[in-house]
């Protein structure tokens, strides 16, 4: 528990790099989270232990739907849902809208955030589109 809400605490072995791409993410994350339901950090969000060895973040549980009650072909189910699909496209709408705000109104965080394919050495970048007949 953080305070009155349960919360996830995760550390890993201290690395400046990854101290430094996780805060540009709570960064993005909270700057998302003024406007639109995201999983997000609690401040500080990241901190360093005392003796320097691990990074440590603490992360609330974002509200959502218990898995369980999606039903027998969870989690895909929704998908024959026209309100829920809807409901979906909204979001990821209202998220490529407060990304587009993001990268205007905060360019030097949004300059030092890696491109999708950078991320984790790059290997998203090896996918090629899908060629069905």
């Amino acid at each position: 528990m953080y305070g009155d809400q349960k919360v996830v605490v995760k550390s890993v072995g201290y690395d400046a790099a990854v101290e430094e791409a996780t805060i540009e993410t709570m960064n993005f994350v909270n700057y998302l989270s003024e406007e639109l339901s995201v999983a997000y950090y609690v401040t500080p969000g990241v901190e360093v232990s005392d003796d320097g060895s691990k990074l440590v973040t603490v992360s609330r549980f974002a509200p959502g739907v218990a898995p369980e009650s999606f039903g027998l072909y969870a989690p895909w189910s929704w998908i024959g849902d026209e309100a829920a699909v809807k409901a979906n496209g909204a979001w990821w709408g209202q998220f490529r809208h407060r990304s587009i705000k993001f990268a205007v109104e905060k360019p030097a965080e949004y300059e030092a955030l890696p491109l999708w394919n950078e991320i984790n050495g790059g290997w998203e970048a090896e996918f090629t589109p899908l060629d069905i007949p």
